[in-house]
């Protein structure tokens, strides 16, 4: 039985693949909601490098000519930038536990699906009941 478990799990690492690494660009002081939209009628995808590159509008939306990215990703391997009008980056955090810093404007509640990546450009909302428990 232990053969056909450890076969199993070496098939599907087999199958898993390293996609590449991603960097987000959003204009200066954009807060809300961010959209990818792929497979649509839209740019052609961008790189830098071996990373693939998504230049946001001021909508907080890009169409992309291209897949969803699949496979595992280290997470530092995606990155966040607010960029200025003459094209000088400045990261976004994207932290595990957001409420370590909660007056910073953040990475939250990333999310994709096979047609789509969304995610939250915003302070993190951290408020706290009388015991110190985080409030939903």
């Amino acid at each position: 039985m232990r053969v056909v478990v450890a076969i199993g799990a070496l098939l599907a690492l087999a199958g898993c693949r390293h996609r590449p690494p991603e960097i987000h660009l959003i204009p200066a002081g954009y807060t809300g909601v961010v959209h990818i939209y792929f497979e649509k009628d839209g740019l052609p995808q961008a790189h830098e490098g071996s990373a693939d590159v998504y230049p946001i509008d001021a909508h907080g939306e890009l169409r992309v000519n291209s897949h969803v990215p699949v496979g595992y990703g280290m997470r530092d391997e995606t990155r966040f930038y607010f960029v200025d009008p003459d094209g000088t980056r400045h990261r976004i955090p994207f932290r595990m536990q957001p409420c370590d810093a909660p007056d910073e404007i953040q990475i939250l509640d990333v999310a994709s699906s096979s047609t789509d990546i969304s995610y939250v450009v915003a302070r993190p909302s951290c408020r706290r009941d009388a015991k110190g428990r985080l409030l939903p």
